[in-house]
């Protein structure tokens, strides 16, 4: 079985992930994967480097993803062109490990906040969504990542709404309370493993 597991910036989707990963499921995490992608393949390096700025890779050809972010965090423009270099075979690589565990019949997670903006859900046999209210939500990305408000508001923009996330999903997990809570949920699933 392979399950997806959505949900808006400051959710709880990692926690997720993370404890059903220590109860025995395989984890994919799709940010790990988008470094990854970046960090072994030279032409995407010089794709974000012809649209960025060739001082963001360092003389080693790796990248500075620092400034990388800041520039192409600048304008929702700047932002499309890194997504649409980093993307495609981002979600070619994910797909491919889903697809690959599936016929292995390796039970695993796939933590991935952007299941629905990339039109991935069919890759998955289950999609859950953990959910939490807006004001918890920012509060906690503020105190995990230092970010300011206007940050985050310009943060939950990016994606898709959190409504629209809950109505798509198989199931939703409200993740207001905290971490007991997830460890709970992530309990729920031990009988579907193989």
């Amino acid at each position: 079985m392979i399950i997806g597991i959505t949900g808006c910036p400051g959710s709880g989707k990692t926690l997720l992930s993370r404890a059903l990963g220590g109860r025995g499921w395989n984890l994919l995490d799709a940010d790990d994967m988008g470094r990854e992608v970046v960090d072994t393949d030279i032409r995407i390096r010089r794709q974000l480097a012809d649209a960025f700025g060739q001082d963001i890779l360092d003389t080693d050809g790796m990248l500075n993803r620092r400034l990388t972010a800041q520039r192409a965090f600048r304008s929702p423009e700047s932002l499309l062109v890194l997504n649409g270099i980093v993307h495609p075979p981002l979600v070619e690589m994910l797909s491919r490990r889903a697809h690959e565990y599936q016929v292995k019949h390796m039970d695993s997670v796939v933590d991935c906040a952007l299941i629905f903006e990339w039109e991935i859900a069919k890759i998955f046999d289950l999609i859950v969504c953990v959910a939490a209210q807006d004001k918890t939500r920012m509060r906690r990305i503020i105190e995990r990542d230092g970010r300011t408000e206007s940050e985050v508001i310009d943060m939950f923009d990016r994606q898709l709404t959190q409504d629209e996330k809950i109505s798509r999903s198989d199931i939703i997990f409200r993740n207001d309370q905290g971490k007991d809570r997830i460890k709970n949920y992530a309990k729920m699933f031990d009988g579907l493993k193989a």
